[in-house]
């Protein structure tokens, strides 16, 4: 049930899309896990954003909601959210934070494909899903990634990025 999909040529690329769909700019803070593959780091490092470590609770490895709420402050713009091998039980806490505070949330799902809390696929939870088919992923294409969305406006602000202004 998502309006928007966009293959892209990896999940790191898709992450760095996500980002400049959401306009994020230098010295914007995006919140991110203390524990994630280090392209999620690099992707807002690409675009100038300023990354913010969250801790991650010890029993699921996912962000920890307590500290997340701390770190959020009016320079905030995101929250990228990392699915630990296919886990995210705790996402729609994360999303309700997210939303109470006005700041988007990016899932990256690289590791969640085909992955589901209840009926919802994660990636597909959040304003934005990130995937990637990297050669270790569940479905690999050698390399390769996919952004998911419901947003019409995200999507063309994205669209408009990946096709070089085309």
């Amino acid at each position: 049930n998502i309006k928007h999909v966009m293959i892209t040529s990896s999940g790191s690329a898709a992450l760095v899309l996500a980002l400049k769909g959401l306009n994020i700019k230098p010295g914007d803070e995006v919140i991110i896990p203390n524990l994630t593959f280090q392209a999620t780091a690099n992707a807002v490092n690409m675009v100038g954003g300023k990354v913010v470590l969250c801790d991650i609770n010890k029993e699921d490895l996912l962000m920890d909601p307590n500290d997340l709420t701390k770190k959020i402050n009016k320079n905030t713009k995101t929250i990228i959210f990392v699915n630990v091998s296919g886990r995210g039980n705790n996402i729609f806490q994360i999303k309700k934070i997210a939303k109470q505070n006005n700041i988007t949330l990016i899932e990256d799902a690289s590791e969640a494909l085909f992955s589901k809390f209840g009926k919802r696929y994660y990636g597909t939870i959040g304003d934005i899903g990130c995937f990637s088919f990297a050669p270790n992923k569940i479905i690999t294409t050698a390399q390769g990634g996919l952004i998911v969305t419901n947003s019409k406006k995200y999507f063309n602000k994205m669209s408009i990025f990946k096709n070089q202004g085309k």
